[in-house]
């Protein structure tokens, strides 16, 4: 997909909205879509579906993956409650439970890998959720296993309660832990700073350059002051919008940012 230039944003206003600066700065970081993800999460709705549209195989699969993950211990959790009420008229399905179960293991050991890597910052609702989208299914599926299943445990594999087991174990100490990680970002603005130091310096370099360029034509056709144009310039990449036009926000912005640091030469 070609990237959208910046003057064609400001080629088509008249006139320049404090949401244009969001409009600005997610266009601007179009080559670093992880920042761009981060900086959505804050911006406005306008212009976050004005700019923010790109969906790629990688992130369409990273959904379906981390979809899977908690869905998939639950329809092994509703495949064992059923057995439980059909008194047992088929197979006990631990081992469709514990193969559900730890292919979405895999796919939070793999989640585990890529925050170790790249830290953010989590809503706690979304912590709180995705442990108990797991650990409410498997302690029912143990739950029945251990009691209405344990007569048939050994023929059914009773190494499946394993995985079962380190997956409520793991997502346990996920929901002690919280939302945030020692070191690493604490809030949705530092998750934008946090991306911004992650890209290879030369890609920083190109994408303040491309900024600077847009503010500067910004200033020459008289869409903003001096002034404006100043504190634009001096403010770090990614902080633009959250710095020029804090009074318009997405309502997650509103309850969760932090104040950016302010402006430095």
């Amino acid at each position: 997909m070609t990237d959208k230039p910046l003057t064609e944003l400001i080629d088509q206003r008249q006139e320049w909205a404090p949401e244009d600066w969001w409009r600005l700065e997610l266009r601007s970081l179009q080559r670093a879509p992880m920042v761009q993800r981060d900086l959505a999460l804050l911006a406005p709705k306008d212009a976050v579906r004005d700019e923010y549209t790109r969906v790629t195989a990688g992130s369409c699969l990273q959904s379906l993956a981390y979809l899977f993950s908690l869905v998939g211990p639950l329809i092994g959790a509703v495949a064992m409650i059923r057995w439980m009420w059909t008194d047992g008229q088929y197979d006990m399905p631990l081992g469709f439970a514990g193969v559900l179960t730890s292919i979405a293991l895999l796919v939070s050991l793999y989640s585990a890998v890529r925050e170790h890597r790249h830290p953010r910052a989590a809503s706690m609702y979304a912590v709180l959720t995705a442990s108990l989208m797991r650990i409410i299914p498997g302690v029912i599926t143990m739950g029945i296993a251990l009691t209405a299943g344990r007569p048939l445990l050994e023929e059914s594999g009773a190494w499946w309660l394993a995985p079962i087991a380190v997956d409520i174990l793991a997502h346990v100490i996920m929901l002690i832990r919280g939302q945030t990680r020692p070191g690493g970002p604490q809030n949705p603005v530092e998750n934008v700073q946090q991306g911004v130091t992650e890209l290879a310096p030369s890609l920083r370099s190109e994408l303040m350059a491309a900024r600077h360029g847009a503010i500067d034509l910004l200033r020459e056709r008289g869409l903003i002051t001096a002034e404006q144009a100043a504190i634009a310039q001096a403010t770090a990449l990614g902080l633009l919008a959250l710095t020029v036009a804090p009074e318009v926000k997405s309502d997650f912005a509103q309850g969760h940012a932090a104040k950016p640091d302010a402006p430095t030469p």
